[in-house]
């Protein structure tokens, strides 16, 4: 990071050159979470959060693996599921 553009934190260590970075943090030490589910008691710290929690509501799989039937709601779960194949795969 460049040190002149460097945001930090008040309450602790956490650093980024992102002004919306520092405010999503910030809102973790204040307890923060103007974004709330519609269907259930969900909150959280910002609009990309909320959209991401909106998929447990949903049946949508759009993450399939390319090699057999899985499925996921999440891009992350299929990487995790893709670096477990692979590594039992190795064994």
């Amino acid at each position: 990071m460049s040190a002149d553009k460097v945001l930090e934190c008040p309450r602790c260590p956490f650093a980024t050159e992102l002004r919306h970075h520092l405010e999503y943090h910030l809102r973790s030490h204040y307890g923060s979470r103007p974004y709330k589910c519609d269907k259930c008691t969900y909150r959280c710290y910002n609009q990309s959060m909320l959209n991401s929690h909106a998929k447990s509501h949903t049946n949508v799989y759009q993450f399939r693996c390319a090699d057999c039937q899985f499925a996921a709601k999440y891009c992350h779960s299929l990487k995790v599921y893709s670096a477990g194949k692979q590594s039992s795969e190795l064994d």
